[in-house]
Parts: C-alpha cells; structure tokens; sequence
C-alpha cells in the first residue's frame, strides 16, 4: 500500500512539472505554421510550390491553370491558400496577377521543421519493450 501512494505522488510529481515547461513554439507561431503545414497538406498545392520554384519567376493564374487538369476557379481557390499562408506572393501588372514563391516563409518553415527534429530526443531503440 505504502509503494503504491509513493508511485502515485511521483506520477503527480512528474505531470505537475511537465506542465511547468513552456513548449517553445508560441501559440502564434504555432497557429501561423499550422497554416502552412495544412497548406502543404494538399498535392495540387504541392505542384503549384514546385511549378513556381522550377520556373523561378512570375506566373500568372492562366499560365498555372494550363499545367493542370482543374477550372481557374479551383487553382484561384488554391492559390489564396497559398497567399494566405504566406507560401506565395502576388504583384499586379496592368491587368495581369502575377504569382511567385516567398522564398522567406518556405526558409523558415524548413527551420521551423528542422528544430523540431533537433529538439527531439534521439533513441536507439524505438520499438516495445
């Protein structure tokens, strides 16, 4: 009896300090990553980030619409995910909407994924015990 009141406080000890620890990711920083990884969750936007890196330029929306097989109206929707993400920018040139990569977001949130592994315990062993 006297074993099992001393496992229970150490297992109360241990999550009281766990939520001691503040995570080191911002909720901020969190909500605006999670919009990026939900936009990168999707492979038609997935294609649109690697049409706009291979040409490394400007595209406007018929020019990306001509290298899929979708209507305007569902690469315009993924695009303002994009935008809203911040992957993607836009410049207007007379009546023309030109899209590109925002080479700073996608740099950041490679850094963003590479300090979670960094962060993250390594272990020889994964499996059961």
């Amino acid at each position: 009896m006297v074993d099992e009141e001393r496992e229970r406080e150490e297992d109360e000890s241990e999550s009281r300090d766990v939520w001691q620890i503040a995570p080191p990711v911002g909720i901020e920083e969190a909500r605006r990553q999670g919009h990026v990884l939900k936009a990168l969750a999707d492979e038609t936007r997935l294609r649109i980030l690697s049409l706009l890196g291979e040409r490394g330029g400007e595209l406007t929306v018929g020019q990306i619409v001509r290298c899929f097989e979708l209507e305007q109206a569902t690469i315009s929707g993924h695009l303002r995910v994009l935008l809203y993400a911040g992957l993607i920018s836009f410049r207007k040139r007379q009546r023309q909407v030109y899209y590109f990569l925002n080479e700073a977001a996608l740099r950041q949130t490679i850094e963003m994924l590479e300090g979670l592994l960094h962060d993250f315990p390594t272990r020889r062993n994964t499996g059961p015990r």
